[in-house]
């Protein structure tokens, strides 16, 4: 009763003359009180947290999932058997234990960096068990059903909006990239992800401060979201504005420490020997493989410390316009000093110890063993154009293909293939001719003598298309014949009628093209088949969705997999049975260089000649110290 009675108290001074002008002066007065800097705590507590989750989670959750498909009827995920796998209760319960586990250990986190930063504020500090526990304990009302919704709030709507993060476990949540690009063109999908993105903004500036009043007060969820968006009322624009521009002077400061740390970093190679032979290939190396990535672990974990720091401080301060109570730190919370030199000093340690311990990898790996620099720098990622080159021909056509060897990049084009009702292998991505066309019916419902009256250039749409109008569909036996010793086939089974892989592989043997192209396939059985009647032919399987126990499939020489679902430990896996992998469909700059990061095989893209472009400006920083 005196909670209700102060709420409504604390409403009713909400809309008063002394609010509004406290609310006004509050927002300048941005220098009021200092949010000083967390203690160790909040560093060994983050450290502690992704290695809980990284090695014993993470593994325990990868032991549960492969327990599951064992004991399933499915070994992997197709989009043959998708339905089926989450039709299967071991499957769903195996999402749902590690789905709950992932959100509990997210709101854990979060938990433990407001405790942290809410001590600060009050210039108090918090040991690392007592943190632990107190984040355990402020958040256990997360079990109530009322709060559950929590729970997808932390894992799901935060990283897509990224107003705020929790690590950068969670902001690795994205939409696989074949999805985007339906949903980019389609306008009214377009518009309804615009909207539901938009929503999700707006719900996280509205609940901008769930997580205090749920962590800190003890509120249950709807309380503290009506909480929430009493406190920001009138201040969301501009609360959006202030952090996006803390978070970016942020990221400047960052930058600068890494340029710091990196100078350290040479001149210890250049005192420890000024003549090694390529050293400026190493020390490229070293940053590139050792350094850089731990840069960007620990930029990630400061920029979530400055973005909660500066929530937790617009929290205090708004709560403080507005007349509301402080909060109270937790009983565990003891007297911390001012900042001082010596912290000043053990930043300063941290940069020198960061950059000597990289040095002493680069002695110790490079100097001793005398690696070959380039090797290991230098990219050689294959390239496949998408459908010949359908960016400037229309797809799965001799123009296209010729595109592709005119371009001089594409190692490979790949094509689609199906059969038509007489039994011939074309060129066709769509079983229905329609899109390319403009004729409304299936491939194979018509015989290739119909097929060959079809302008395959229909659904071309380039500023040149009128000089390809009339293309025809081609044959298999004449794309072929026209490849041969010019560029190689990545030939994808598409259609499903009975005689198609032994009409493929039968054109391929009349033609001796075995070695100048692989077989792909979203369907398993089509290259198990293809095996049977041809062991010498490199097959390849197609994956929209990487997950299960793949990788030893004896028909699969290699794997094609959406660029989503390519990691390192997928490529290591795959590289360690001596098999390769490609990705698709990678079409924007960042996407190839990650890609080639990564250490991909080959990649299939759209636009070949930008895909050259790119790994050609990697390796040139790398060639250039050759000498």
């Amino acid at each position: 009763m005196k909670d209700d009675n102060a709420r409504k108290e604390t409403k009713s001074l909400e809309n008063g003359p002394a609010m509004k002008e406290s609310r006004s002066r509050e927002d300048g007065d941005i220098k009021e009180k200092r949010l000083h800097r967390p203690t160790s705590s909040m560093f060994f507590y983050l450290v502690l947290y992704m290695g809980v989750f990284k090695f014993i989670l993470v593994p325990a959750g990868r032991f549960l999932w492969i327990q599951a498909f064992l004991h399933s009827r499915a070994d992997f995920i197709t989009t043959d058997n998708l339905t089926d796998i989450f039709k299967n209760p071991l499957i769903l319960l195996a999402i749902l234990v590690i789905a709950l586990g992932y959100m509990v250990w997210t709101v854990l986190e979060i938990s433990g960096i407001v405790i942290c930063l809410d001590c600060a504020w009050h210039r108090k500090k918090i040991g690392l068990i007592a943190l632990f526990k107190r984040s355990v304990i402020d958040t256990r009302h997360i079990l109530k059903p009322k709060n559950l919704p929590l729970l997808l709030f932390a894992a799901f709507v935060v990283p897509f909006t990224d107003i705020f993060m929790a690590s950068d476990m969670i902001s690795q949540i994205v939409v696989p990239e074949y999805i985007m690009e339906v949903i980019l063109d389609q306008p009214v999908y377009l518009f309804l992800y615009a909207a539901a993105a938009a929503a999700m903004v707006i719900l996280v500036l509205e609940c901008l401060f769930v997580f205090h009043y749920f962590i800190l007060e003890h509120c249950d969820l709807p309380e503290a979201v009506r909480r929430s968006m009493r406190l920001v009322k009138g201040r969301r624009i501009a609360s959006a504005v202030k952090i996006v521009l803390y978070k970016i002077w942020m990221v400047l400061k960052m930058v600068v420490f890494l340029v710091f740390t990196a100078l350290l970093f040479l001149a210890i190679l250049l005192i420890v020997d000024p003549d090694i032979e390529s050293w400026a290939q190493a020390y490229l190396l070293i940053l590139r493989n050792a350094y850089v990535p731990v840069f960007v672990f620990v930029m990630g974990y400061t920029i979530t410390f400055a973005q909660y720091a500066y929530l937790t401080a617009l929290f205090h301060r708004f709560k403080k316009a507005d007349g509301e109570p402080e909060t109270c730190c937790p009983p565990e919370a003891k007297p911390r000093p001012r900042f001082s030199l010596h912290k000043l000093a053990a930043v300063g340690l941290y940069a020198g110890g960061m950059a000597l311990g990289v040095g002493l990898v680069f002695i110790l790996t490079f100097v001793i063993q005398e690696t070959d620099f380039l090797d290991l720098l230098v990219t050689e990622t294959k390239i496949t154009s998408h459908r010949g080159y359908s960016a400037v021909a229309p797809e799965n056509t001799i123009p296209s293909i010729e595109a592709a060897v005119e371009s001089g990049v594409a190692d490979y084009a790949e094509i689609d293939v199906q059969q038509t009702s007489d039994g011939v292998v074309v060129l066709t991505h769509d079983t229905s001719l329609k899109r390319c066309t403009g004729v409304d019916v299936d491939v194979d419902d018509i015989t290739y003598e119909e097929l060959a009256k079809l302008d395959a250039s229909k659904g071309y749409s380039g500023g040149d298309a009128a000089k390809y109008a009339g293309t025809p569909v081609p044959t298999l036996d004449e794309v072929i014949r026209y490849c041969k010793g010019k560029i190689k086939l990545n030939i994808e089974i598409k259609g499903t009628t009975p005689t198609l892989v032994d009409e493929t592989v039968r054109v391929i043997r009349e033609n001796g093209f075995e070695n100048e192209c692989v077989i792909t396939s979203l369907q398993y059985d089509a290259l198990e088949r293809v095996k049977e009647l041809a062991p010498e032919l490199k097959c390849g399987y197609i994956m929209a969705v990487g997950v299960g126990l793949y990788y030893d499939l004896p028909a699969a020489d290699f794997f094609s997999v959406e660029t989503t679902f390519v990691t390192p430990a997928m490529i290591t896996e795959l590289h360690a049975r001596g098999k390769e992998v490609h990705a698709w469909t990678v079409d924007t700059r960042d996407s190839m260089q990650r890609m080639y990061e990564l250490g991909v095989d080959n990649i299939i893209t759209g636009d070949p000649v930008l895909a050259d472009e790119v790994m050609k400006d990697r390796n040139t920083y790398f060639l250039l110290f050759e000498q």
